[in-house]
């Protein structure tokens, strides 16, 4: 007979080999993150720049470029919060040096991407510069402004412009934790009520999904947000234990969608991590 936790193996096993993946419910996050860490296939599609669907794009250019640029918090999150954005982001720091440290194009109507899922396709140069310019030298930034706006088929045409430059993980994880976590933090706080009186963890799941999703839908009355606005309604009420569900519930939005499994992780991960702050 299975002992438990093989068979909590088995089921993330079984689902990285389908279009969706299974999780055993008895679980908890660090159990589910071990075993994503272990069969990184199960993060598919989970970054930002990949998940972009056509009704959304309207919220994500306002959320993801221009809400950002909302005072930046020094509110913590924990570090299993942040190693979550990572994972989904850009999986870990080998398969970074592989394939991240130039810039890319994931596909549908994503920008030029660069580092920890920034897309130049949503900022403008001037915020290009306000990010990086303690980062990459002048003359990167000049090439990198060409791409600022470019989204979807020009991106992916254009690509090749930017090949010259090379952002080492040396450079791109101290970037993402001192200038864009800090945004995306003050963006969830700014949109939730009570986000800053919750705990690192589950403060955390939420900043996740900020950064994936963006903040506009807890006020967009669009029918591919109902959760995120119920999310919203629940932290006015202060009623937390309910705000797991509503996270799960959004996979109904990638149901089916092979290329696109690995949201269906990060929305399971940010749950189990927003019940682990609950319970600490």
């Amino acid at each position: 007979m299975l002992t438990r936790r093989e068979f909590n193996f088995l089921a993330l096993a079984l689902g990285a080999s389908g279009a969706m993946p299974a999780f055993a419910s008895t679980s908890s996050f660090q159990d589910l993150l071990a075993k994503v860490i272990q069969t990184p296939q199960l993060m598919n599609g989970a970054a930002t720049g990949a998940n972009i669907i056509l009704e959304e794009m309207y919220d994500v250019t306002i959320t993801r470029a221009i809400a950002p640029r909302t005072k930046p918090s020094d509110l913590p999150i924990s570090k299993d919060a942040e190693n979550l954005i990572i994972l989904s982001e850009v999986t870990g720091e080998s398969q970074y040096k592989k394939k991240l440290e130039r810039p890319i194009w994931p596909g549908g109507n994503s920008g030029v991407t660069m580092a920890f899922g920034y897309d130049l396709g949503y900022v403008t140069a001037e915020w290009l510069r306000q990010d990086w310019k303690d980062i990459l030298a002048p003359s990167q930034l000049a090439i990198l402004e060409r791409a600022c706006k470019l989204r979807g088929a020009a991106a992916k045409t254009r690509l090749g412009e930017f090949s010259s430059v090379s952002i080492p993980w040396s450079l791109a994880a101290p970037q993402f934790r001192s200038r864009l976590l800090p945004l995306y933090v003050g963006e969830t706080i700014r949109r939730l009520p009570n986000a800053a009186s919750l705990p690192e963890d589950s403060r955390g799941a939420l900043v996740s999904l900020v950064y994936n999703r963006g903040g506009g839908g807890f006020q967009s009355d669009k029918p591919q947000y109902r959760e995120m606005r119920e999310i919203r309604l629940l932290m006015n009420e202060e009623h937390y234990e309910k705000i797991p569900t509503q996270i799960r519930k959004m996979k109904h939005l990638w149901d089916g969608k092979p290329e696109m499994k690995g949201l269906l992780t990060r929305r399971e991960l940010e749950a189990r991590l927003f019940e682990q702050g609950l319970q600490a």
